[in-house]
């Protein structure tokens, strides 16, 4: 995405949701850190929560500059929608808040894979999805600076697992700059594996970051079939910050392995 990541590791939406803990998560040596998601409206009436976030992001972003960005986690904001369906609403919020936070995120992720929401719906509005990418990549040139942007699309292992959602196919043909794959829930990791290459080798132009079921034994594996990067929640929660540490080990050695 024409971004330097310090290493492949990072932190999904919904551990930090406000960027208050972005020092702390870079002292603990995550590569990047998603915050949000937030749910901001056409009409301006934005979540308050972007407001915390814009503060958070440029007092990390000013000591980021004061010490050197070398090593520094990049930092995305996760931008959703609880609307039922794909309307207006649901790009003009993306809009409003690309436009709040430009000065100050390292990339934006369009959030479809909100539990219930249409992003999960087997059989969704295919025109309405299609409306919503095709107005946000028209519109986002309209922002300060250009800021990659990433769609978070949710994998079922009963409807995805030979076949990428419509999202994905679509953030490829219409120039997204990455993809990032939830994987809730899959039978197992190997099967999420296979997954991932495939769709690597099906759309080589389009960078992949899988969050689901990422650990030191599973590290490895994501990155060789082609993801570039991996998220972590759970494993955070459950194992503490030195998680982001252990899984850069893993995947040097993995890396190492290979060679």
């Amino acid at each position: 995405m024409g971004l330097n990541f310090p290493n492949p590791i990072g932190v999904a939406a919904g551990f930090d949701r406000h960027g208050e803990l972005l020092d702390e998560l870079a002292r603990a040596g995550f590569g990047f850190v998603e915050v949000g998601t937030i749910n901001p409206v056409r009409d301006c009436s934005i979540d308050p929560a972007l407001d915390r976030i814009c503060l958070n992001l440029q007092r990390f972003h000013t000591r980021r500059a004061v010490c050197g960005a070398a090593g520094q986690p990049l930092v995305g904001v996760s931008v959703g929608g609880q609307r039922p369906s794909f309307d207006g609403e649901w790009a003009g919020g993306f809009i409003a808040a690309m436009h709040q936070l430009a000065g100050c995120a390292d990339f934006f992720v369009l959030n479809l894979s909100r539990p219930g929401g249409p992003g999960r719906v087997a059989g969704a509005d295919k025109s309405a999805l299609r409306s919503l990418l095709t107005r946000i990549q028209h519109e986002r040139g309209s922002c300060a600076r250009h800021i990659p942007v990433m769609v978070k699309v949710a994998f079922d292992e009963d409807r995805h697992a030979k076949r990428a959602p419509l999202a994905v196919v679509l953030a490829e043909e219409l120039g997204y700059e990455g993809v990032i794959a939830a994987f809730e829930n899959w039978s197992s990791p190997g099967k999420a594996g296979e997954c991932v290459a495939r769709l690597v080798a099906n759309l080589p132009s389009l960078p992949l970051i899988v969050v689901g079921g990422v650990n030191e034994t599973t590290v490895g594996r994501y990155l060789a079939a082609g993801a570039a990067a991996v998220q972590v929640y759970s494993a955070l929660v459950l194992h503490g910050p030195g998680i982001a540490r252990r899984l850069c080990r893993a995947a040097a050695k993995f890396g190492e392995a290979v060679q």
